[in-house]
């Protein structure tokens, strides 16, 4: 069959097709009539058509079942087709009058509509759609809103050219259907669009598909069936290339066809070389690449510019930067004037090999290539020369906004573009040389290079060196550039944001950092975890009544805000420090919490933080806070705890934890019920010495619990018994000497909360037993193995 032939439907398939809208209508597919072939989403066609009516229902009932069309416009197929004929002016067999109709319904995103009038005309006058670039419009709409299934039932009642199918491939393979590229390859062969000098399209739509696919081994052998068919000729380079950039998944099979077609006549271009080249930067293949370079010389290849610049990021990417100053020599050597593109290369390649000064030298011929061709471009057009630049160029921000956002930049042909000074600026912050950031941003500047948001961001890095005490005329500067960024028209992004609120917190300034956290918000900038947590960190390191709460709101805006971030481990440690330092150990804990149910807290920061909680809540006697600590602890009862696992900071608090349940007992009841039992591990079922038994036992004869020997040494040695007697005796003697403190203050002593000032716990105060605990801190138990 020509390629440019219609397929013609049997006059007794308009029946199938009423069939088919009334079955739609019902929202059920209809019965397949006997015989007929079974299809799946993207099938390939039978030879025959007497089916193809019947088959067009699959793809309908799929999209009525997908809910891609809608009752009014699937189900009632022919009521829309016939309603189409009756608003045309134009008689009812008029080719112009069907064009006309398919065109209003894939202007109005109609495809499945255009499909179901394409077949009643079929079937009615055995006539169909001539006009190639509807064809082509109604099959890629087909395939982008139905599956490539429906856009197969309609080809054979279309004009059926290679750029068609060829179309309809790469749609296939937009959508990443591996199925539909192979059935639309057997529609072409059927068709008779696959042989001969006319079918190379197709064939380069499916290799380039099979490409993007990564299918290297199936793309090899569709061009050795192009081959066959006719389709290539040896003159024929272009094909090659996209064969090669389809084996680029596999280098050894790429080089080794290449070197095949070398053999067999074929001349490489510079798009071949480029092609292999940019396979060797993605694999880090030196070696190859170096193969590819001698091929290039041996067929008399010209270089261009990708391959200057390929060949700068293969010996970067591998850590050969003697070959990047290679390739820069011999771009010497050849009269290669170096591009702002490569440029860009040699100073990102200074910048990952921490080759700072040489970067220096590249940016210090750079400046004086620009400021030449500034003036030879002004004295050539009578502008401006350089200096006049420079001078126009200090003017207040706003003006280089307005260039930047109408591309009439002065320095636009010059050699210091943008991504240039950014390359620059961000080689100079990973060195740490910061102040030359800044001096490279204001040397781009006065060069007039138009700035946008990446390089302000870079800038305000640049205003803090980390692990140093931010000075205050840093943070000015940092303010300045932002006040300087917004009055040039550009748009403030959550980067920025970040950096300054990390600026905030290395100066201790969160009330500041609020102030922009509102702007921020006001001007509609996407929070993240990023920002967020940068923004803890500064209101958290800042002193202040109300900083707490504020760190709270901030945390629970993150979680339950309109954005619903996840936050990270990060975060967590961040709210954490900032509460325990505000001394709101209840609300430390909680996110304490909410932390170890998503990520691991084994740090002894944190473990150092439960014991404090529970010295504070015994001193304070904070029901409140000790709740808190036993749900951190897993404490239910105070008559058998269990120490397993525990580290010493971890045992500490558990500990006290009990001796205050057994406080709340003795005051409740004026005595303890039971003897409290800790089991501290390494038992009678156990191998080895106890582990945390000798911290455990130190915390009690601290806290003036002398226990009789049986206690310590019973018969067995993973559990410590503190006797019902000897705790009554010891909450006694707490008792009166409240009472006595009591009687010589005159009143009782005001109770503490968890909101108390300072992170360091009772230091000698009374910690719910006679004599308190030696320094409250939680360093006073060293961290110990797990039990």
């Amino acid at each position: 069959m020509p390629a440019t032939a219609c397929m013609r439907m049997p006059a007794g398939a308009l029946a199938g097709l009423r069939e088919l809208a009334a079955a739609a209508a019902a929202r059920s597919p209809p019965p397949l009539p006997p015989g007929a072939p079974r299809r799946t989403r993207c099938c390939t066609r039978p030879a025959a058509v007497a089916g193809a009516a019947p088959a067009l229902r699959a793809p309908m009932a799929a999209m009525h079942s997908s809910g891609g069309e809608g009752d009014s416009t699937v189900s009632n197929g022919d009521a829309a087709a016939s309603a189409a004929r009756r608003d045309l002016p134009l008689p009812r067999d008029s080719q112009a009058a069907l064009q006309h109709s398919i065109s209003q319904l894939l202007d109005a995103g109609r495809p499945i509509v255009a499909a179901h009038l394409l077949a009643e005309e079929w079937a009615a006058t055995s006539r169909c759609l001539d006009d190639e670039e509807l064809s082509k419009r109604l099959v890629l709409a087909l395939i982008e809103q139905v599956n490539t299934g429906a856009a197969l039932e309609v080809l054979p009642m279309v004009t059926t050219s290679p750029e068609v199918v060829a179309a309809a491939i790469a749609a296939a393979a937009q959508r990443r259907s591996l199925q539909g590229v192979r059935a639309l390859l057997t529609h072409a062969r059927e068709a008779g669009a696959s042989r001969g000098v006319a079918a190379r399209p197709v064939w380069c739509a499916v290799i380039m598909a099979l490409g993007a696919l990564r299918r290297p081994h199936q793309a090899r052998k569709a061009f050795a069936d192009m081959r066959d068919a006719g389709a290539w000729q040896p003159g024929d380079t272009t094909t090659v290339n996209l064969l090669l950039n389809a084996l680029a998944g596999d280098i050894a099979l790429q080089f080794t066809r290449c070197n095949q077609l070398r053999q067999e006549g074929v001349e490489p271009d510079t798009t071949t070389i480029n092609t292999l080249l940019k396979a060797c930067m993605r694999a880090r293949d030196v070696r190859r690449a170096e193969l590819a370079l001698r091929w290039m010389r041996e067929d008399g290849v010209v270089p261009d510019e990708i391959t200057y610049n390929t060949l700068i990021k293969v010996y970067s990417y591998s850590g050969d930067f003697d070959g990047v100053l290679g390739v820069w020599r011999c771009l010497g050597a050849a009269g290669f004037t170096p591009t702002p593109k490569l440029w860009g290369s040699l100073l990102l390649a200074c910048s990952a090999a921490g080759q700072l000064e040489q970067a220096g030298i590249f940016w210090w011929e750079m400046k004086q290539l620009h400021s030449s061709s500034q003036a030879a471009e002004g004295q050539a057009g009578g502008g401006p020369s350089s200096t006049s630049v420079k001078a126009g160029s200090s003017k207040a921000s706003g003006g280089r906004g307005q260039q930047r956002a109408g591309g009439k930049a002065s320095s636009g042909s010059g050699v210091i573009t943008l991504d240039n000074v950014c390359a620059m600026m961000t080689g100079c912050n990973d060195a740490g040389q910061y102040e030359r950031a800044l001096k490279v941003f204001e040397e781009a500047r006065s060069l007039g290079v138009p700035l946008d948001a990446r390089a302000f961001n870079l800038a305000l890095r640049a205003c803090h060196t980390p692990g140093k005490t931010l000075r205050h005329e840093q943070l000015m500067q940092a303010f300045a550039l932002y006040d300087k960024m917004k009055s040039s028209g550009l748009q403030p992004d959550a980067y920025t944001y970040s950096t300054l609120f990390a600026l905030c917190a290395a100066a201790r300034q969160g009330h500041c950092a609020l102030q922009l956290h509102t702007e921020m918000r006001k001007l509609g900038v996407q929070e993240n975890v990023v920002a967020l947590t940068a923004l803890l960190k500064a209101v958290g390191s800042t002193p202040g009544p109300g900083m707490p709460q504020a760190c709270l709101r901030i945390f629970r805006r993150m979680v339950r805000g309109p954005a619903r971030l996840k936050p990270n481990q990060a975060t967590y440690r961040t709210a954490i420090a900032a509460l325990r330092e505000a001394g709101a150990l209840a609300e430390a804990l909680a996110l304490y919490q909410g932390m170890r149910r998503h990520h691991p807290a084994d740090n002894s920061e944190f473990e150092g933080l439960t014991a404090v909680a529970a010295e504070r809540a015994l001193a304070a006697e904070d029901a409140d806070l000790r709740r808190a600590v036993a749900e951190v602890c897993g404490i239910t009862s105070a008559k058998e705890v269990d120490l397993h696992g525990m580290s010493g900071l971890e045992a500490r608090a558990a500990v006290l934890c009990v001796l205050g349940l057994l406080q709340e007992q003795y005051a409740a009841t004026g005595g303890v019920a039971h003897d409290a039992t800790l089991i501290t591990g390494r038992g009678l079922g156990s191998e080895g010495e106890p582990v945390v038994r000798q911290e455990v036992a130190a915390l009690l004869d601290r806290l003036l619990l002398s226990l009789p020997p049986d206690a310590l040494e019973g018969p067995n040695p993973g559990r410590i018994v503190i006797p019902r007697q000897l705790l009554c005796d010891a909450l006694s003697r707490k008792m009166l000497g409240r009472q006595a403190a009591g009687g010589e203050q005159g009143g009782e002593p005001e109770r503490g909360g968890s909101s108390g000032a300072g992170s360091g716990g009772a230091d000698g105060a009374d910690c719910g037993m006679p004599g308190g605990v030696d320094g409250g801190m939680p360093g006073g138990v060293e961290e110990q193995p797990a039990a």
